[in-house]
């Protein structure tokens, strides 16, 4: 049986993620996308930096599943959770996300980030 291919999309945090997994087996250079490659005993881990903001997370979430085949997507970083509540290292699963930058306020009379057809911003 293969092993599990495991996406990580890291913001900007990388330096983060070269500390804990150390020196990366492979780099793959393609399509505007540096890809670090590690393996362990339990999967392959496949690394790669999108940069800050929220199309250049979507292009590299969408690029570790068309061109590297992964079967699991992890966001590495802050993700907006710069609050008290948070500590470090500390796993967020997320149940809803809200789209600040769709703003139809002057247009639809809906609040900011809510999409017509929801009954709330909260996606």
């Amino acid at each position: 049986m293969s092993k599990k291919r495991l996406g990580v999309v890291v913001a900007i945090e990388l330096e983060a993620v070269l500390e804990r997994y150390g020196s990366e087996s492979i780099i793959k250079e393609s399509h505007g996308h540096t890809v670090r490659e590690y393996e362990n005993e339990r999967c392959v881990i496949l690394v790669t930096d999108s940069g800050a903001g929220e199309i250049s997370a979507a292009s590299a979430t969408q690029f570790l599943i068309s061109e590297c085949d992964v079967d699991m997507i992890i966001n590495f970083g802050v993700v907006g959770g710069l609050t008290p509540e948070m500590s470090t290292s500390e796993l967020c699963v997320v149940e809803k996300v809200i789209h600040y930058d769709y703003d139809t306020t002057g247009w639809l009379d809906l609040e900011r980030g809510r999409y017509p057809g929801h009954n709330s911003a909260y996606i």
